[in-house]
């Protein structure tokens, strides 16, 4: 056989690389030099026969004919078997027969000719090699290991050596011993450096051996040899990711990506490992990619759902979950769990009653399926409930709350959904009750009493609250957390003296704890001493309350020395608060040396704290000492990571004391370090014009305007600075920009007078009003305008002859003319502006506009019966259609119950409510003029007739219950109000003004 080195990467590789040998059957010796010529004998006629079924064979083989060639060498095998023709002649046809079935990627058929071959002459040992390691890609491990041990004992080339190694390691792999296997690998490499397949082999078994550092070398050296190996780079990122490079891991199978762009297992692993590393919009993109060439992954789905879940996106997430189903076993609940999170979180998450319904339904279909593939999860009895409790369905989550607690009375996560349940009910009560039976249950669980007295502080029972604090300690003795709060309440119940009891009992501990077992008194100590301080704080905010201020004084000067003391034990810097009491203190007893004093004092302790120089720098200004405030503000910027509050503080102390040309001094050399800040520029700028530098506050507030472009208020400053300056033509210019940006600003038309004014230009802004108004004769600002400037120049025949003109040149444009309107309304011409609206108002009988403005002025001038009219006619006239008829009935009947009609507007409304009686405004505006008007009785009587009809909307019988029971409540009957608000939400969860009404309810009832 041919000494053709043998691949091991796959079956397919070896049999493309394996090369047959070709010989020529009727090859003659060529005779020596000097020989006589010998007549070869004659061929019989066997022999020729048999070389005429090569020579078809090879033909066959020639023109591509892979099967006929197949068959012609086997022929030639079988009769030079059949004719003793001699070892060369068959092995000549088993090498033509290797060849082709190599060609074929036939495995077992080369396998069965490489037998024939070593029959043959059981010493040719590229055969035995060759059968060793096909044998081995075969899974014949006995058998390969066999051929591949009688190799090592034959005379071999070091290529020959190699591959048997390679042989005798593919079957120690396949027999699961990585150990044996790296051995065989290690030594193909000594023989064969170059060898990609060994390199490769190698790294896969010291990788089962979780020899990662060398695995991955040999990895690398595999991709160095051979750059375009798919395997090698699959096998550096399994290398990378076993060892816990997960960023590494991600990089090498990007980089092996080109060389199979589409492979699914990448792709998916890609996306895995961004999601693993947290690089949540990488990993997105990487899913899409992936789906685009697999859309059924169903564990990327999985997978990629839960990264949705992360984002919020629930929606999303569970379409995914949905395409991820088939992956799981029947038995799995997972994805039902994952499926039942994202339904009840878009539940609680959406407002709309009918899509949030879907979702509670989705959600508790999921649920049913996870409950039922594992029924020990109690979590989910738990998220389901807390999906009902948010969502309103208060009945449903607390019966699986209860059920709970039927169950198992010291489930403390069923009481906390009773509990809150109930608070949501504004049931207090019943949440109450709820701790109660816990503690009764587990009598020496701390959170039942902390809950109890949480529940009776936001009720302000502060005498209750102390008490479940003083069973708590009595549990729990030596807790001074519950002799604080105990205090506090105490405190809160304006009992001082009492509380001063429980301060003193805290003070009374052994600061150094020596009476509890040495292993426990480091951490003893450290809450004893945060507990002494409150209550040293404690007791001088009692004393300052009572107006004993040197007393106050005493306990937060004992608290400072004694968290000096400890502090310094344990290397901790000294808290503040003290010292920022005891200041406050020393300035209400008109002491501020002290007080400075005591700030100085934590200055000097905490060095680096910011806020001790900006408390300081307060104290310096309050005794009109600015320059030490301005320094204590430096050295607090000095000290903050973000100085510029500081400095800009400074700047702004300055400005408070007048002081403007420090106040820009600071600004400018803020601003050189901070050219394009808003917050620098914009206290510049109003500095320097407080300081009159024009030219400078134009330059900065132009700058400022360049930089935030919204700010429309710096227009204004500019157009003051050119007027200051009299760059008169700029600062019309500017206040042109303002009127484009907000055409209806009369204050800019008054700024562009003065202007004209200052300038001595008076017909020019005349002109300017007039050219204006032509534009846009419905521009009622500039009709004002143009009045107001009339007027302020007392031109009152100016002013008539405009508006007369003005009328007649626009008769039909009614915009136009009900811009005069307004303008002469808004000059103070009332009469005027009535006679020109009595016009407009004729010429346009069937504009509702133009008649409810007609009726507005009307109102305007004290004429509402006038205005009634108005609106009585409007509604009678034909032209309007029956939808405009009936709003402005409800406009009359509103108008007729404010003006003290109530009859008349009784009477519009239960018309209108016979022809739409659902109509949930008429009925509310009818039922509120009933109760504003003490007619409870009725409002009652109107709401039940409401409620009787068939099919109301939720909002409209939610509705309707409220506002029944509010008429309860006037009649102070609190159960059928109670009742009733409950309707409402039950109706409607989370309807406002129920839960209102519930609160004034349980108010009323203590």
């Amino acid at each position: 056989m041919t000494r053709e080195r043998l691949s091991a990467l796959s079956a397919a590789a070896l049999l493309t690389t394996i090369v047959g040998i070709v010989t020529s059957l009727n090859a003659a010796a060529a005779p020596h030099a000097g020989q006589r010529k010998v007549q070869p004998p004659p061929l019989t006629p066997q022999q020729v026969h048999l070389a005429a079924v090569y020579n078809s064979a090879a033909k066959a083989e020639k023109l591509g004919h892979t099967a006929e060639a197949l068959h012609g060498f086997q022929k030639f095998v079988r009769l030079a078997q059949a004719q003793h023709a001699g070892n060369s002649a068959l092995l000549q046809g088993y090498e033509q027969i290797f060849n082709l079935y190599a060609q074929s990627k036939n495995l077992a058929g080369a396998a069965n000719v490489l037998q024939s071959v070593v029959a043959i002459d059981p010493t040719d040992a590229d055969a035995v090699v060759r059968l060793a390691r096909v044998d081995a890609l075969l899974g014949r491990d006995a058998q390969a290991q066999a051929y591949g041990e009688k190799a090592l004992a034959l005379k071999l080339t070091t290529a020959q050596r190699a591959s048997a190694e390679m042989a005798l390691g593919n079957v120690a792999g396949h027999r699961r011993n990585p150990s044996l296997a790296a051995h065989y690998y290690g030594e193909a490499i000594k023989l064969v450096p170059g060898d990609v397949e060994a390199h490769y082999n190698y790294g896969v078994a010291l990788l089962q051996l979780n020899h990662l550092p060398s695995a991955k070398s040999e990895a690398l050296t595999a991709i160095k040899l051979h750059p375009s190996f798919l395997q090698a780079h699959l096998l550096l990122a399994q290398i990378l990711q076993q060892g816990g490079d997960l960023a590494g891991a991600a990089k090498a199978y990007k980089a092996a990506l080109p060389l199979d762009p589409h492979n699914g297992n990448m792709l998916f692993a890609i996306a895995f490992l961004h999601q693993q590393l947290g690089m949540t919009a990488q990993a997105a993109g990487d899913y899409v990619r992936l789906f685009k060439y697999h859309p059924d992954v169903p564990v990327a789905h999985f997978n990629y759902a839960l990264l949705l879940e992360k984002q919020q996106n629930y929606v999303a997430a569970a379409s995914q979950l949905e395409l991820a189903k088939s992956a799981f076993p029947p038995k799995d609940p997972r994805v039902y769990t994952e499926l039942f999170k994202c339904y009840s979180r878009s539940a609680m998450a959406i407002y709309n009653p009918l899509i949030r319904a879907k979702y509670i339904g989705l959600a508790e279909d999921a649920y049913g399926k996870a409950h039922q593939l594992d029924p020990t999860d109690t979590t989910l009895d738990y998220q389901l409930a807390d999906m009902l409790r948010l969502t309103g369905h208060f009945k449903r989550s607390l019966a699986i709350y209860q059920a709970r607690l039927a169950k198992d009375p010291t489930d403390r996560t069923a009481v906390f959904g009773v509990a809150d349940v109930s608070m949501m009910q504004l049931n207090r009560a019943g949440a109450i009750k709820a701790w109660e039976d816990y503690q009764k249950a587990v009598p020496r669980d701390a959170v039942s009493y902390q809950q109890l007295a949480k529940l009776y502080e936001a009720t302000s029972n502060w005498m209750k609250a102390a008490a479940e604090y003083h069973k708590l300690t009595e549990i729990m003795p030596g807790d001074g957390d519950s002799v604080l709060a105990e205090a506090n309440d105490y405190v809160q119940a304006k009992q001082p003296t009492v509380a001063k009891e429980y301060y003193d009992d805290i003070l009374a501990l052994d600061p150094q704890a020596k009476d509890v077992p040495a292993n426990q008194r480091v951490i003893v100590r450290a809450s004893r001493q945060v507990w002494r301080l409150t209550a040293l704080q404690g007791l001088a905010s009692l004393s300052r309350a009572g107006g004993h201020l040197n007393t106050a004084l005493s306990y937060l000067l004992r608290a400072e020395k004694d968290d000096k003391v400890y502090e310094k034990a344990n290397g901790q810097p000294i808290r503040s608060t003290p010292y920022f009491e005891a200041a406050s203190v020393y300035q209400e007893l008109k002491q501020p040396d002290k007080a400075i004093a005591q700030l100085l004092d934590l200055a000097s302790a905490r060095p680096l704290d910011p806020d001790v120089h900006a408390k300081l720098s307060a104290l310096y200004e309050a005794q009109g000492n600015v320059a030490q405030a301005a320094q204590q503000l430096v050295f607090a910027s000095q000290r903050d990571k973000s100085p510029l509050r500081y400095l800009l503080e400074e700047g702004e102390l300055f400005q408070r004391h007048q002081m403007a040309t420090q106040a820009i001094s600071v600004y400018k050399e803020l601003a050189a370090s901070n050219p394009n800040n808003p917050q620098v520029i914009e206290p510049l700028a109003a500095a320097e014009e407080a300081a009159g530098q024009w030219n400078a506050a134009l330059g900065d507030y132009t700058k400022l305007y360049n930089a935030e472009p919204q700010m429309y208020w710096i227009l204004d400053k500019k157009a003051s600075m050119l007027t200051h300056l009299k760059r008169y033509d700029e600062a019309v210019k500017v206040r042109l920009q303002q009127l484009k940006l907000h055409p209806d600003s009369l204050q800019t038309y008054a700024d562009l007078q003065h202007i004209y004014a200052l300038e001595g230009n008076a017909t020019g802004f005349i002109t300017f009003l007039t050219n204006d108004i032509a534009t846009a004769p419905a521009n009622s600002t500039a009709l004002e305008a143009m009045i107001n400037y009339y007027t302020s120049m007392h031109q009152g025949t100016q002013a008539k002859q405009f508006m007369t003109a003005y009328e007649q040149a626009h008769a039909t444009n009614v915009p136009a003319l009900l811009a005069l309107q307004g303008a002469e309304s808004a000059s103070g011409d009332l009469t005027d502006a009535l006679t020109l609206m009595r016009k407009i108002a004729k010429d346009n009988p069937t504009s509702i506009d133009v008649q409810n403005r007609y009726i507005s002025v009307l109102d305007g001038q004290g004429q509402k019966l006038r205005a009634n009219d108005v609106l009585t006619s409007l509604i009678a006239n034909p032209q309007v259609s029956p939808s405009e008829r009936y709003a402005l009935k409800v406009q009359l009947a509103q108008r007729l119950g404010v003006q003290g009609n109530i009859n008349g507007a009784v009477a519009i409304y239960t018309k209108l409510l016979q022809s739409s009686p659902t109509d949930g405004s008429v009925l509310h505006s009818l039922a509120t003029l009933y109760n504003a008007n003490g007619r409870v009785a009725d409002m009652i009587k109107l709401c039940e007739t409401t409620l009787k009809l068939p099919g109301i909307s939720p909002a409209l019988r939610a509705e309707s219950e409220t506002m029944l029971a509010s008429g309860y409540f006037e009649q102070h009957n609190m159960a059928e109000a109670k009742e009733h608000y409950m309707l409402a939400l039950k109706a409607l969860p989370g309807y406002g003004p129920a839960f209102a009404g519930l609160n004034r309810v349980q108010q009323q009832n203590g």
